[in-house]
């Protein structure tokens, strides 16, 4: 329950990692809002490892009779500065030589009247405690 006394829902989730796997991630996601759409709340929020690439972004927010809001997209207008959770140049998880590739896989969807969203940001791109490598995840 929030200070104003709403009650929100609040999941995260990992989903499958390749491409072939959309449509698994996409029955998936389904389920999980479903269940979440279920609970005696005035909002939801569903955040985590979604997996998906740019293509699925509509679909998902279609689910369950739709309304989920893309955080990303909603506070920052699209800001491409802050979309790559997976940025191989600036997070070295893997190592100077490996996975130099960004893209977005990391969502938080939100659903509810209620809720406004006001701030989007990605943490953990940097080292845990400064040291090259002691990163807490590759996204």
């Amino acid at each position: 329950t929030l200070p104003n006394r709403t009650r929100i829902a609040v999941a995260s989730l990992h989903l499958p990692h390749t491409k072939e796997t959309a449509p698994i991630r996409k029955r998936l996601c389904s389920a999980i809002m479903e269940q979440l759409s279920t609970q005696r709340c005035e909002g939801i929020i569903l955040a985590g490892d979604f997996n998906m690439r740019k293509f699925e972004d509509n679909g998902t927010e279609q689910l369950c009779g739709g309304n989920w809001v893309d955080a990303w997209k909603a506070v920052t207008r699209s800001n491409y500065r802050k979309e790559y959770t997976w940025d191989g140049n600036e997070n070295l998880y893997h190592g100077h030589d490996s996975f130099q590739f960004h893209c977005r896989f990391d969502r938080c969807y939100v659903k509810g009247e209620k809720l406004r969203l006001t701030h989007f940001d990605l943490i953990g791109n940097q080292p845990v405690d400064g040291k090259e490598g002691d990163y807490l995840s590759d996204h």
